[in-house]
């Protein structure tokens, strides 16, 4: 008996049946599937990211990517205000509306009181959500990853075509030399006035992301395409001169490949990519690395070592109430320790060691929670699917920036924590990914799926 086909008024409004959807979503409901333009939207404000600092500043000091996200919030607003209504009630999002309001009861009681640090967070915060309630289906969660490669792409040319020929020209022998030429061709002649540190990042993020397309890519042309942007971007990574963002891609990239599952040409194909980026690295910039050349006449060079040492010093001091961002800022930064060469405050390079300065141990926790909620956010069984090993590799990196870095209202934390949600919430509500799913690539000519059995063919 012929099956009689489905009716055309019978499918979901998106197009997808639940014979049509893939293995990976298959049993979950499509309740708000995304548009073209919804897409096009998630996918330009993650690309932007590195050239933020490029577009027009609005009158007011408004950034224009600021611009782009009051756009989605709007469209969101007037459009899908029930996503909207269903994202914002996350637990990650509970979390970060706990360690509002407890880093704002804790300022209060502080003299010097400034709001400005907790308003930024709260930026950030609702970022997150407006892109966490774009990020609705498998098409928009794809848009996303190749924003995130566009942007290290993008980033990765423009290092290129600035400091590749200076660093490979350059000369250094020690970790103080090394410096010198960083501050004098990476920091005083960057055409993005971005820090260097965020562009190693980005780069970083780019390769990660390429690498895990070419782990589970169909065909050979497209495996190799992404290898060469995995090599393209991981040499750019190194540029910089950033320490915090070669250690990121070394590790995201070897827990990316670790998720994808270790085999003998799995780890050959790791040894000739390592190879290769520190074939085309320029000397000066792994020079970096040389850990016993931190001292310069009697001098610490490294001023990390020295703010990390001033928290450790000062530990006692703010570990139960913290100090207050603005009695922080104001003067007690400057006086213990959190002096740069511009005599002005400068933060903890760390986004912990930060929050509990400012706000103590209370707001530490919350901060901790939310990282805890973040982490079951990255679905099981992740590295046999494309996207949720990007994912994962985009997670990780998040990770070792708050480590390295004390922005934590940054928009590299409002797009990630945003797509880690979504995805979470959207895509795989029940934490997994689905047995369906298999691995793309063993090093093998592609196995064809097993053809289904046709009722009546054995007759």
């Amino acid at each position: 008996m012929t099956p009689i086909a489905p009716s055309p008024r019978s499918r979901h409004r998106g197009g997808l049946t639940p014979g049509d959807a893939p293995p990976v979503v298959r049993g979950t409901e499509l309740r708000y599937p995304t548009t073209a333009p919804e897409r096009v939207l998630l996918m330009a404000t993650i690309a932007l990211l590195p050239m933020q600092q490029l577009l027009p500043i609005v009158g007011g000091g408004i950034s224009s990517l600021y611009i782009i996200f009051l756009v989605v919030a709007a469209y969101l607003l007037l459009n899908r205000p029930r996503a909207l209504a269903r994202t914002w009630l996350h637990p990650v999002f509970l979390a970060a509306y706990t360690l509002l309001a407890v880093s704002a009861l804790i300022e209060l009681a502080h003299p010097l009181s400034d709001y400005s640090e907790i308003f930024r967070l709260g930026e950030m915060v609702a970022g997150a959500i407006f892109v966490a309630s774009l990020c609705r289906d498998r098409l928009a969660l794809r848009a996303g990853i190749y924003g995130y490669l566009i942007a290290g792409v993008w980033l990765s040319v423009t290092l290129f075509s600035t400091s590749y020929g200076v660093l490979r020209h350059a000369t250094a022998d020690n970790f103080y030399e090394a410096s010198k030429i960083r501050r004098e061709f990476i920091l005083e002649d960057n055409p993005l006035a971005t820090n260097p540190n965020t562009m190693a990042f980005i780069a970083a993020q780019g390769a990660v992301v390429a690498l895990a397309l070419a782990l589970t890519a169909r065909s050979p042309s497209r495996r190799a395409l992404f290898l060469g942007v995995a090599l393209f971007c991981s040499v750019a990574a190194f540029l910089p001169m950033s320490r915090s963002g070669i250690i990121t891609l070394g590790v995201c990239c070897a827990i990316v490949l670790f998720a994808h599952g270790i085999d003998v040409r799995t780890v050959g194909l790791a040894a000739v990519l390592g190879v290769c980026v520190l074939m085309w690295v320029p000397q000066a910039a792994l020079t970096r690395f040389d850990f016993g050349g931190q001292s310069y006449e009697g001098k610490v060079v490294d001023g990390r070592a020295r703010i990390y040492g001033a928290a450790v010093e000062h530990f006692p001091e703010y570990v139960v109430t913290g100090v207050g961002a603005g009695t922080f800022n104001e003067w007690w930064g400057y006086k213990n320790g959190w002096r740069n060469r511009l005599n002005t405050v400068t933060g903890a390079h760390n986004c912990f060691i930060q929050i509990t300065i400012y706000w103590g141990l209370a707001a530490l926790v919350a901060l901790m929670a939310i990282v805890y909620q973040a982490y079951y956010c990255v679905p099981k069984r992740c590295g046999v699917d494309t996207l949720s090993l990007c994912l994962l590799g985009i997670a990780v990196s998040l990770v070792f920036l708050a480590s390295v870095s004390h922005r934590f209202h940054g928009k590299e934390f409002s797009l990630g924590l945003g797509l880690l949600v979504g995805a979470r919430y959207w895509i795989w509500p029940r934490g997994i990914v689905a047995v369906g799913a298999q691995k793309r690539w063993r090093f093998s000519p592609l196995r064809k799926p097993a053809r289904r059995a046709v009722a009546g063919s054995a007759r």
